[in-house]
């Protein structure tokens, strides 16, 4: 198995967050709550384990989430959607997760909606990993009333109205 192999691997998608990154990110946003982690790896001291199914609980607070980085990932970017724009409760969602802009779930679930994206200059190595992820990430957070960032454009160069 080569160097980057493992993160080109489904064998594995609880990449811990940074501490440094985390500690920075924290410094800011205060969290309160751990949307999906483990007691090995939680960020905050408040989390919700897999156990738990952060997606058939409710949000509360300021919440930080580092999703599994596979199929599930549109999942738990609409779940952190909802909670920050449909629960009071909910101050805030931010999440780390790969900057894969071409995908289905970046349009349907952050462009539209994320009230701040952050591209992260460089590659991230996560917690365990031997050398930096193949792929840039990026800080994407959701919160009520915010404008969308971005707007999307084909291949052919057409706009594509926003639906969000």
């Amino acid at each position: 198995m080569g160097k980057l192999d493992v993160h080109m691997s489904s064998e594995r998608m609880d990449w811990e967050t940074p501490h440094e990154f985390f500690a920075s990110l924290d410094s800011k946003f205060d969290f309160t709550l751990d949307v999906c982690a483990g007691a090995d790896n939680t960020k905050v001291e408040l989390f919700f384990t897999e156990e738990d199914d952060g997606l058939a609980q409710a949000w509360n607070g300021r919440c930080w989430m580092n999703p599994p980085y596979g199929r599930a990932i549109g999942k738990w970017l609409a779940k952190a959607k909802l909670e920050a724009s449909d629960n009071p409760a909910c101050e805030f969602v931010v999440c780390l997760v790969p900057a894969r802009v071409d995908t289905a779930w970046w349009h349907d679930n952050v462009m539209y909606d994320a009230t701040l994206i952050l591209f992260v200059r460089g590659r991230l190595t996560f917690v365990g990993a031997k050398a930096g992820a193949p792929f840039p990430v990026s800080i994407v957070v959701f919160e009520t009333g915010g404008p969308p960032m971005f707007q999307a454009i084909t291949r052919e160069g057409e706009m594509i109205e926003n639906e969000g």
